[in-house]
């Protein structure tokens, strides 16, 4: 321990009269640590109330200073890991997780913390060993049986999956999430009416799950086009009950294309109305407001007000007017940006950057054509960057010309191989050509789909 160490004696006092030696329980003693030590309780205790006020981020700086004072103190670390994990900073975490566990290896909180940090970050062969090490000290701890099976299941392991979600399920019969992996794991393995029954069994003991919809839906779609109307209205209670759940989204609209391939045109209106969903529900990955703008280290109040009093005295000032844009787009104000942007341009500035970050910002403002016709320019010269290229994609996508965003996506798939937004826009426009299981395949390899 560091720092001095000071003891104070209490006297326990019973009716205002003290009691001999022997006469009651023992006095705990009072321990007031010095130095640097008391500095990081202090610390510590105030980071205490930040996270009782649900303020983790203005706990971590004092976390971290009592770390600093007191590199072992047991209760920051725990604290620290703790944020690391609420705020999804999974890396972070791991290595203070694992330092806790070979001190406390029987902690379940900390054994849960940890598995979790590692499936999420796709570690799985770790994630499989840390679940193993949680099931050695704990061998029927309901939710380790439950995360260990979806490892399984995510390593491809699906008889092993079923054998853990099983002994899940003894444990928690009652609990729906537990019957529909089950059934998740048996579809797998091709045994679909057992896997159709745990998906009903699901929805008995919840019937909101939007989740058992989707999947009931997904087993019965194997039936083929005889369930296809069960298969698409099970899609759609799982959309009414979660409207934002892009796989039914994406399997409805699946289903509905196959129908119109066996002549029920009724299904047209409802398809279109899906694939326009899963656009606009993934847009945000690809066209967020700020995606394309360029780097700008000062977007304050005062640095706006100085380029507008330039651009007033000197309205040709391009250099002011091209700040003034990439501020304005950082900061998310895009409609006034493109107006910058459209003044730079038709005064002659047409740089890969300046119509990249034009085109960009068009294509978050719902401007399609206007977004294809300037990504078009700059991802024709050299310089264009993967980023601008993938968006030009994605605007001819969003303007229903699937086959040159298919070409676009093609080429960058060469260029950039590990980027899972090519990989899932590719995949899109693979179904979008009728080409349906085959882009749903793309779209699971780039992690949009479980």
């Amino acid at each position: 321990m560091r720092g001095r160490t000071l003891t104070v004696a209490a006297a326990l006092l019973v009716g205002g009269c003290g009691r001999g030696e022997g006469s009651g329980p023992a006095v705990p003693e009072l321990t007031v640590r010095a130095g640097p030590a008391r500095e990081a309780d202090v610390a510590l205790r105030r980071a205490e109330r930040l996270l009782d006020a649900d303020a983790p981020a203005d706990a971590e700086p004092l976390l971290r200073r009592a770390l600093e004072l007191d590199p072992d103190n047991p209760a920051a670390r725990r604290l620290l890991a703790r944020v690391l994990v609420e705020e999804r900073r999974y890396a972070e975490a791991t290595p203070l997780l694992r330092g806790l566990l070979r001190e406390a290896p029987a902690d379940t909180t900390l054994h849960a913390e940890l598995t979790e940090s590692l499936h999420v970050m796709g570690e799985l062969p770790q994630a499989e060993a840390a679940y193993r090490a949680w099931l050695e000290v704990d061998a029927g701890n309901d939710d380790a049986l439950f995360g260990f099976g979806q490892v399984l299941y995510d390593l491809g392991r699906y008889d092993e999956a079923v054998r853990s979600f099983k002994r899940a399920e003894k444990r928690r019969s009652g609990r729906a999430y537990v019957r529909s992996e089950l059934g998740l794991a048996l579809q797998a393995l091709g045994k679909l009416d057992e896997a159709e029954t745990k998906q009903r069994d699901a929805l008995e003991r919840d019937p909101r799950s939007a989740e058992a919809w989707f999947r009931l839906g997904d087993v019965i779609s194997r039936a083929g086009a005889a369930r296809r109307g069960e298969a698409i209205e099970a899609m759609h209670q799982a959309i009414r009950l979660s409207p934002r759940h892009i796989h039914a989204q994406l399997f409805l609209y699946r289903l509905l294309h196959l129908g119109m391939r066996d002549g029920d045109d009724s299904l047209a209106a409802d398809a279109m109305r899906r694939w326009r969903t899963v656009l606009r529900l993934h847009a945000s990955q690809q066209v967020g407001r700020r995606a394309g703008a360029p780097r700008v280290a000062d977007t304050t109040p005062a640095r706006e007000r100085r380029l507008r009093d330039r651009l007033r005295v000197t309205p040709d000032d391009l250099a002011a007017r091209r700040d003034l844009a990439a501020l304005l787009h950082a900061d998310g104000a895009l409609d006034e940006a493109l107006a910058q942007y459209e003044m730079l341009l038709a005064a002659g500035e047409s740089d890969a950057a300046l119509l990249a970050a034009a085109g960009a910002a068009s294509l978050a403002t719902d401007r399609v054509p206007r977004a294809v016709d300037l990504l078009r320019r700059a991802a024709a010269l050299p310089e264009a960057s993967v980023a601008t290229r993938r968006q030009f994609a994605w605007a001819l996508l969003t303007a229903e010309r699937a086959e040159e965003a298919l070409a676009v996506y093609g080429a960058l798939l060469v260029a950039a191989p590990d980027d899972l937004l090519v990989r899932r826009g590719h995949g899109l426009a693979l179904m979008r050509l009728d080409r349906l299981d085959e882009g749903l395949q793309e779209i699971a390899a780039a992690g949009w789909l479980r």
